[in-house]
């Protein structure tokens, strides 16, 4: 599981892959569905495009389950004016890999508040784009989508002058932490 870890934050995707168990699943609290082995290679080439590093704060063992305290700093994060943001992930181990994943994303509503002044903009700027980068509102998680939702927040960044500095909730200054919020890890 540290390995695991380790190969993510790396963005080494084929020895992060190499980890999980063949019937390896990936679950977001509170979301229907998950992502199997396959469909976790795209949410490892995400972060990697995003520059996504996870740093634990805490661990807990219970049998074949690790459960962590995690803050993820990433480019995207850093463009919508967050230092980072807070997540409870949980691990099932089976066979020396990695047989599943839960994310629990702590402190959504500060990553929502960072993100919408972005999303006004781009309602009007950029309206085709954010619907192909947010079909029904949704992000679709792949190499490409990141590198062009980087592109379209620099580009609101050029035009508008980016994230108010002076606001408390996208900067998470009013929660625990480095610039707390939520999205994916």
């Amino acid at each position: 599981m540290i390995a695991f870890l380790h190969a993510a934050n790396d963005h080494d995707v084929p020895a992060a892959l190499a980890l999980l168990h063949p019937e390896f699943q990936f679950h977001e609290k509170g979301a229907a569905g998950h992502l199997d082995r396959d469909e976790m290679e795209e949410l490892l080439g995400w972060d990697a495009v995003i520059e996504s590093e996870a740093h634990c704060e805490s661990m807990e063992v219970d049998g074949q389950q690790v459960t962590g305290l995690f803050w993820e700093t990433n480019a995207l994060y850093q463009r919508l004016g967050m230092e980072a943001t807070r997540c409870r992930l949980t691990f099932k181990v089976e066979d020396h890999s990695v047989r599943g994943q839960t994310i629990e994303q702590l402190d959504e509503g500060a990553f929502m508040a960072a993100l919408e002044p972005f999303l006004i903009w781009a309602e009007e700027a950029a309206s085709e784009e954010i619907a192909e980068l947010q079909p029904g509102g949704e992000f679709v998680f792949s190499r490409e989508m990141a590198g062009r939702w980087l592109v379209l927040l620099d580009r609101w960044i050029q035009e508008t002058g980016g994230p108010d500095p002076d606001d408390a909730e996208a900067d998470g200054s009013d929660s625990e932490g480095p610039g707390v919020g939520g999205a994916h890890t």
